[in-house]
């Protein structure tokens, strides 16, 4: 079973792993050389490679941008989390909400009630 930071397929470089319980994980990383986005994987057990896999090499499946601030979110404060790389992940997606002239969906999503 590979360790979740271990797992960098060449279209995806992990800058962090938020959540990591053994055998499930979410990392926050890079895709295809520029994008960063999260992605997630099962690890596997002894020699398994886990899920999801290419050629028998474990990759990650990387989760599409609208769905990153949601999950960010819930990952705080769940068991099996590393919050200050969760918060780090929400910075760098609050400045790409900004940059891509979305900051007002962004304010609006963390200032629900």
């Amino acid at each position: 079973m590979p360790r979740p930071e271990d797992v960098n397929p060449q279209n995806y470089r992990v800058e962090s792993v938020l959540f990591d319980d053994g055998d499930f994980s979410i990392a926050w990383g890079e895709w295809e050389a520029g994008t960063m986005c999260l992605a997630m994987r099962w690890n596997g057990e002894g020699n398994d490679p886990g899920y999801p896999k290419l050629f028998g090499n474990p990759v990650w499946f990387v989760l599409p941008e609208s769905v990153t601030l949601p999950l960010l979110r819930g990952l705080i404060g769940t068991e099996s989390t590393v919050s200050d790389n969760i918060l780090d992940a929400l910075k760098l997606a609050a400045v790409r909400c900004q940059s891509d002239q979305s900051m007002s969906k962004f304010e609006k999503f963390f200032n629900r009630k």
